[in-house]
């Protein structure tokens, strides 16, 4: 059994939130896998909505003192991994990949 610790929000919502997100990337993950042409917008779009819903949970119910001083670290964690991302996405062979014209 999990120890009681003290959340902000109830415990349903991590359960939903994390089955819902997790779901949605391994959908994602098979689509870029298999070569699908709309793997990677639907990667963009997932990653963006992702990356603001990580941000307002996070303003919204995360209440620590550490949580709050590492917020900032946090934020730029993720913008320039989701750069990365971006970046390879726009890479010409893998452009090629899934079909996309590359001028």
């Amino acid at each position: 059994m999990a120890p009681d610790l003290p959340l902000s929000v109830p415990r349903p919502y991590l359960v939903i939130t994390g089955a819902v997100w997790g779901v949605a990337w391994v959908a994602v993950a098979a689509a870029l896998f298999t070569g699908r042409r709309w793997a990677p917008r639907a990667t963009l779009a997932v990653g963006a909505a992702f990356l603001l819903w990580t941000v307002a949970d996070r303003l919204l119910f995360v209440r620590s003192e550490y949580a709050l001083r590492t917020l900032p670290l946090g934020l730029a964690v993720t913008i320039r991994a989701s750069a990365l991302v971006i970046l390879a996405l726009r890479r010409p062979a893998v452009r090629r990949f899934f079909g996309e014209h590359t001028s």
